[in-house]
């Protein structure tokens, strides 16, 4: 009898423990496909673990970096972590003094260097708003915009990558309404928003060209990116529609240097994706670059720490529920365009030389050769 009562005990508590192992979420760490790999030479690492993880299986979403070198992490959970700098396999700890709350729900996280100072702004999808903070305490200093849900948030490229034109320091934002907002942060709320495009649906992970000729715009309800072309003023025009691809596409990095010709995407469903874009090597193509991750939000450009060495280029950072992983392609090939960097900005350009003459060069003419074959396809 007696054994009996100690059998049944341990039966009932490995009942207990597989329903808590089974309640218990599973974060596998983003892997590269066959293709990736050894078609593609992509290897892969990870910049930092350890994030805590929200009921949605949320965690770590945008991305910025501070002059001193630290980078900075805006979470589901309303903190901004700071890590001392760009190495890998760090460990999710310390995070500045202002914490938001879940209920502001921050979201894209930028710079721009304006008048010899960065700043440094956020969306607050379900505050409404878009801030700026302190890179050193995360306090608020100004709320920048009144936007309905903004979700992702991008800069237009700086001189010399992009023209000086109207749009020269704006911020884009999309938005849960499925428009795509410019603001100018220069300029008081309200008066300071106009809607750029109008998508129809909710619009999420958003990067532009480095000519900052197009603005690309992840549209999750069809599971595609939507590129609009971007006039010197006003409202941009649909150039382009992608296959649709993955589920819950998200963030969007550029390709460029061997790079180019292509679009790079995070999913919510645990994958990466490359797209073919028109005019480029392989137009229409998609191929699967990784998968068996967790949640995938935001994509970000790390400017200091390259592919192919430390001659290389920038290489990408891919959000997840518990961490940070970094996609580092073959040398010869980077991300961009680097509008969050501290080091290629017009202050410093000098450092655009280190990219080299002949890798402009090849920027500037795949650009050229989409945008022509955008018009003469339209």
């Amino acid at each position: 009898m007696h054994l009996a009562r100690v059998t049944n005990r341990l039966c009932l508590l490995g009942g207990v423990l597989a329903l808590l192992l089974a309640s218990t979420p599973s974060h596998a760490a983003l892997t590269l496909t066959d293709y990736a790999a050894n078609t593609r030479h992509f290897t892969m690492s990870t910049f930092a673990s350890g994030f805590p993880v929200g009921g949605v299986g949320a965690g770590p979403f945008g991305v910025a970096y501070r002059a001193d070198g630290a980078v900075l992490v805006d979470h589901y959970n309303g903190s901004i972590y700071i890590f001392p700098n760009h190495d890998d396999n760090q460990v999710a700890g310390a995070t500045l003094t202002t914490n938001y709350g879940t209920g502001p729900s921050l979201r894209g996280f930028v710079q721009i260097y304006s008048n010899g100072v960065y700043h440094y702004y956020i969306a607050r999808q379900t505050a409404n708003d878009v801030i700026e903070v302190s890179p050193t305490t995360g306090v608020l200093i100004r709320t920048v915009a009144t936007v309905s849900q903004p979700i992702g948030l991008v800069g237009y490229p700086p001189p010399p990558l992009g023209p000086v034109s109207t749009h020269s320091g704006h911020l884009f934002a999309s938005t849960a309404g499925g428009t795509i907002v410019e603001i100018d942060p220069t300029v008081a709320a309200p008066g300071n928003t106009t809607t750029f495009a109008n998508l129809g649906a909710v619009g999420d992970g958003i990067a532009f060209s480095p000519d900052g000729s197009i603005l690309y715009v992840a549209k999750p309800s069809t599971n595609n990116i939507l590129g609009y072309s971007v006039p010197p003023s006003g409202a941009g025009t649909l150039a382009y529609t992608s296959p649709a691809v993955g589920s819950g596409i998200d963030g969007i990095a550029i390709g460029l240097g061997t790079l180019v010709g292509y679009l790079y995407t995070d999913h919510n469903d645990g994958t990466m994706w490359e797209i073919g874009l028109p005019g480029g090597p392989t137009p229409g193509s998609l191929n699967k670059i990784a998968d068996g991750g967790s949640r995938g939000d935001f994509i970000a450009i790390d400017p200091s720490v390259y592919s192919g060495g430390p001659s290389g280029f920038p290489s990408l950072l891919v959000t997840q529920s518990d961490r940070i992983m970094r996609l580092d392609p073959p040398g010869g090939g980077w991300f961009g365009p680097p509008t969050s960097s501290t080091t290629l900005q017009p202050a410093v350009v000098p450092a655009i030389t280190t990219i080299g003459a002949i890798a402009v060069m090849l920027l500037l003419l795949g650009a050229g050769a989409v945008i022509a074959m955008r018009r003469r396809s339209a």
